[in-house]
C-alpha cells in the first residue's frame, strides 16, 4: 500500500526512518515574455545541515522545461526519511548560484504544497 502525505506548511515529519519517499511539490512559475529558454527557471533540493550534505543532490528545471504559467507537481528527489540530523527542504527561483539576486527569466515562484509518497 502506498502512504501519500502532502504538507501545506512547513515543520517537523514523522515518519519511519527505514522507508524511502518521493518528494515533489506542487508550483507555479510565473514567466516573463520573451524569457530565454535555456536560463534556470527555479531549483529545489533536500539538505541535512547536520551532516551538511544534500540529499540525493537536488533538481533544477529550465524554462524550457515549464508548460505555461499554471501550477503543476514536480519530482525532485528522494528522501531516506532520516540521515542524521536536520533535514531541510528548500526551494528557489532560478539555479544554484547564492549571487543569483533576480531571475530575469520569471515574475514569480509561487508554492502550493509539498507531498511525501512512500516507495515500496
Amino acid at each position: 500500500m502506498t502512504k501519500v502525505m502532502t504538507f501545506l506548511a512547513t515543520g517537523n515529519i514523522a515518519v519511519d526512518e527505514w522507508k524511502k519517499f518521493r518528494v515533489r511539490i506542487r508550483v507555479r512559475v510565473q514567466l516573463r515574455e520573451g524569457a530565454e529558454l535555456e536560463k534556470d527557471a527555479f531549483a529545489a533540493g533536500i539538505y541535512d545541515s547536520e551532516a551538511r550534505r544534500p540529499v540525493d543532490g537536488g533538481k533544477r528545471w529550465k524554462i524550457k522545461d515549464i508548460a505555461d504559467n499554471e501550477y503543476h507537481w514536480y519530482d525532485f528527489a528522494v528522501w531516506p526519511g532520516k540521515m542524521g540530523g536536520q533535514q531541510n527542504v528548500w526551494i528557489q527561483p532560478g539555479g544554484f548560484d547564492r549571487t543569483n539576486r533576480e531571475n530575469p527569466g520569471i515574475e514569480g515562484l509561487y508554492v502550493d504544497c509539498m507531498e511525501l509518497e512512500e516507495i515500496e
